[in-house]
């Protein structure tokens, strides 16, 4: 008797990028949430919390930067490298049976790319900044002459990002940036009124 999941199937590459999905989403909502914005005295995580609370008070109320601060809004190559061998690894132990380690690999360095480019063009995009002029180290992204404003995911990024700038204290969330669904689920999503918009 075949195994539902045999290995490589489509079943099992179907599964395979859910899991995908949930674990990138998971790894940015506790990265933003605990490395960027929670104090860990570690040299490595303690630098990356003072750089993002430096982006946060770069921002103005319109969510444009003070002193044209663009140094915390990309992510380049350097980010993403302990990202992708935390995704890697969590995904080969959940999954190494059914999907072979080259297709994870593939799978995560493919999302990992998309992710920063995504990021560095939404990111960009909200704080009113050129991506391609802000995030020379790392791949370009899409100029904002480009971005469609009336896209539903660029609406929710806009607006997803600028209620997480905008709410302060114990209610802070919208702790996902490119990966939407867990705030949801974990009842850290906020909105603002447009008017704060």
């Amino acid at each position: 008797m075949k195994p539902f999941f045999e290995k490589n199937s489509l079943k099992s590459i179907l599964l395979f990028l859910v899991g995908l999905y949930l674990v990138l989403a998971l790894e940015e909502y506790l990265i933003h949430k605990y490395v960027m914005h929670q104090k860990v005295d570690l040299p490595f995580i303690r630098d990356v919390h003072e750089e993002h609370i430096r982006h946060h008070i770069a921002t103005n109320k319109d969510f444009t930067l003070k002193n044209e601060d663009h140094k915390n809004v990309c992510f380049t190559f350097m980010t993403i490298i302990p990202l992708f061998l935390i995704a890697t690894s969590v995904l080969y132990i959940l999954f190494n049976t059914i999907i072979s380690l080259p297709i994870i690999i593939f799978s995560v360095i493919t999302a990992a790319i998309i992710h920063m480019n995504v990021w560095n063009t939404l990111h960009s995009y909200i704080h009113s900044v050129d991506v391609n002029k802000v995030c020379k180290k790392s791949l370009l992204g899409i100029s904002k002459e480009y971005i469609n404003e009336e896209n539903i995911y660029v609406k929710w990024s806009v607006s997803n990002h600028r209620a997480h700038h905008s709410i302060k204290g114990d209610q802070k969330g919208n702790w996902n940036v490119v990966f939407p669904g867990l705030d949801y689920i974990l009842g850290t999503h906020n909105t603002i009124p447009i008017e704060k918009e």
